[in-house]
């Protein structure tokens, strides 16, 4: 009879190690991908202002020539 309980609560035990196993790695998973999702956010933020930095300047620069033109 205690054999019996004592393989029962081994089973027990085995089976909330895997519960805990597989949450850990769903957890691991969930942080990576919020990691890498952030960091392409950020990529895409910073490029972004790349290139609204460099069509502003341009901008700039063509309204100038026009305007030295017209006089």
């Amino acid at each position: 009879m205690s054999f019996l309980r004592k393989w029962e609560f081994s089973k027990l035990n085995e089976k909330m190690y895997w519960v805990y196993v597989l949450i850990t790695m769903v957890l691991i998973y969930i942080i990576l991908v919020l990691l890498v999702v952030l960091m392409n956010i950020n990529k895409k933020q910073s490029k972004y202002n790349i290139i609204k930095l460099v069509y502003t300047e341009e901008f700039t620069d063509i309204k100038q020539h026009l305007q030295e033109k017209k006089t």
